[in-house]
Parts: structure tokens; C-alpha cells; sequence
């Protein structure tokens, strides 16, 4: 089977669950969301919470992925090419040679399923997209996703009830390793903003990058066909109208608005800077 790989790779809070689900809503291309998470779905692991708003739910709406229409087609494909159950696929493993054909199963049943030549995985990790280059099963494009330092630390406070002071150390610090880690393969730098306020003129940009063209079905992405394992509760939601969070422009002082991009801004423009260096 011949198909590639969007990995998405983000800080948390900065619209990938958005990012991937407008990418999979091509007619040939599919998203699988955060598939490292996979085995906790398929063993029925999860409850719902701040952090799996919607439990098991698949995000077609199913109680589980048992009970989709998808999922169990998958895992009728991954026990005729391997005796495994999507049960048993450890696709977070650390032993490189696991990984490498737990992820290699999942991803070829479903693109045999789906006839997608782009899959999508918006796990963000910068540890999965090194394994995955690694395993080398299939090309892959990485899509860096940043948002703006103030709502992304902002998004982080709300969750938290903390202030912005290690939230965005931790930006910068984790913005750093991810700039890093996209000079290893193809990458396309993108922001938050972008995506939620030009979708249509992002995708036009961004599809042929990935070997497609735009379809203006994407615009319509929550009215697409979705299966994809973990994701903010937008990944469920019924509307496809999308609105840029501003939030963080009234809910920051000017002083903690100033410390943030203090910390965190030089290497949010770093990363981008590095995105257009040939």
C-alpha cells in the first residue's frame, strides 16, 4: 500500500485536534488522531474526564470503538495480516521492533479500509514522530503547529488553575525541542491563527503540499465520516463553523501578557524562522 504520513506535532492546546480533523476530511485522507492511545480505546481503559472529555466515545458518536462502523473493520484487517487484536497492538511501545510493526499494522488496515494515501496523526509527541521515522514503514511530512504563546500558556491556566510563570518555560522549552526535531524530515510550519481564521486559504496552501488538492467537503469537516481515537471535544462536535480563541487577550494583565512573550515568544519566531531555512 502506498500512502503517507501528516504527523502533526504541537504543544498541547494549540488547535491540532482542529488541524487534523480538517486535513482527514479530504476524500483521500484520513485521520486517525492520536493512535498512541489506541490501546486504552480498544480495552474500554478510559473514563471520561478534563483529559478524555468523551471517555471510550468513538468520535463517529459511538459508545465505543467497538460498537463504530470503523474500528472493527480495522481490527478484521490487522488479525488477517498479523493474529493480533487491536487489543494487543502496543503502539507506544518503546522497543523499537514493536513499534515498528504495531504502528505498520494499524496504519496499512487503515488504508486498506479507508483507500486513504494520507493518514494523519495528530499526537503531537515529538519522541513518536522520531519512532516513527525510525520505523520508516512510509514517508512522512511533519505539519508544526504553533500557536501563539499567550493562548497557548493561557489555555494551560485554565486547566490548571496556575499561574503562566512554568507554563511558559515550559513553552519555550518544549517550542525549542520541537523546532529541533523538524529538521529531520519534510516540514511544513503553520500556526493556530492561520488555520482558525483563513481555513479555506490554508488548506489551498497546504493540500498540495501533502500531495493533494483542496475539496471543498474539508470545509464542511464536521459533517465528514470521523473515527479518530482521542482529541478535544470539538473532534465530536456537529458544526463546522470555526472562531479564533481570543480569550487569552482579555484574560491576561499586560504584565503576565509581557512575561509570556518574554519567555516564549523568541522561540515560537525560531520556529518559524527555522521552518523556511531550505
Amino acid at each position: 500500500m502506498s500512502y503517507r504520513i501528516a504527523y502533526i506535532m504541537s504543544l498541547p492546546h494549540s488547535g491540532s485536534t482542529l488541524c487534523g480533523t480538517l486535513l482527514g476530511a479530504h476524500s483521500a485522507s484520513f485521520c486517525l488522531g492520536e493512535p498512541w492511545k489506541l490501546r486504552s480505546y480498544a480495552q474500554l481503559q478510559l473514563e471520561i474526564s478534563h483529559k478524555t472529555a468523551l471517555g471510550n466515545a468513538c468520535t463517529c458518536g459511538a459508545p465505543d470503538i467497538w460498537q463504530c462502523t470503523f474500528w472493527p473493520k480495522v481490527d478484521a484487517g490487522v488479525r488477517e495480516a498479523s493474529g493480533m487484536s487491536l487489543r494487543e497492538l502496543d503502539t507506544a511501545s518503546n522497543d523499537p521492533a514493536t513499534f515498528a510493526r504495531d504502528n505498520k499494522l494499524l496504519f496499512d488496515a487503515v488504508a486498506a479500509e479507508t483507500g486513504a494515501t494520507l493518514l494523519v496523526d495528530s499526537s503531537k509527541q515529538p519522541a513518536r514522530l522520531r519512532a516513527l521515522l525510525d520505523a520508516d514503514f512510509a514517508p512522512v511530512t511533519i505539519v508544526h503547529l504553533v500557536r501563539n504563546p499567550g493562548g497557548q500558556v493561557y489555555s494551560h491556566m485554565k486547566r490548571s488553575g496556575r499561574g503562566p510563570y512554568r507554563h511558559a518555560v515550559r513553552n519555550a522549552l518544549d517550542t525549542l525541542a520541537m523546532t529541533r526535531q523538524a529538521q529531520k524530515a519534510e516540514t511544513i510550519f503553520t500556526t493556530y491563527e492561520q488555520i482558525a481564521s483563513t481555513p479555506e486559504e490554508w488548506l489551498r496552501s497546504i493540500m498540495p503540499k501533502l500531495g493533494l488538492d483542496f475539496e471543498a467537503r474539508q470545509l464542511d469537516w464536521a459533517h465528514a465520516d470521523r473515527h479518530n481515537i482521542s482529541g478535544n471535544r470539538s473532534r465530536a462536535t456537529s458544526v463546522s463553523t470555526i472562531k479564533v480563541d481570543h480569550s487569552w487577550e482579555t484574560g491576561l494583565t499586560p504584565l503576565r501578557k509581557a512575561y509570556i512573550n518574554f519567555v516564549a515568544g523568541p522561540f515560537a519566531w525560531l520556529a518559524k524562522a527555522r521552518s523556511q531555512i531550505p
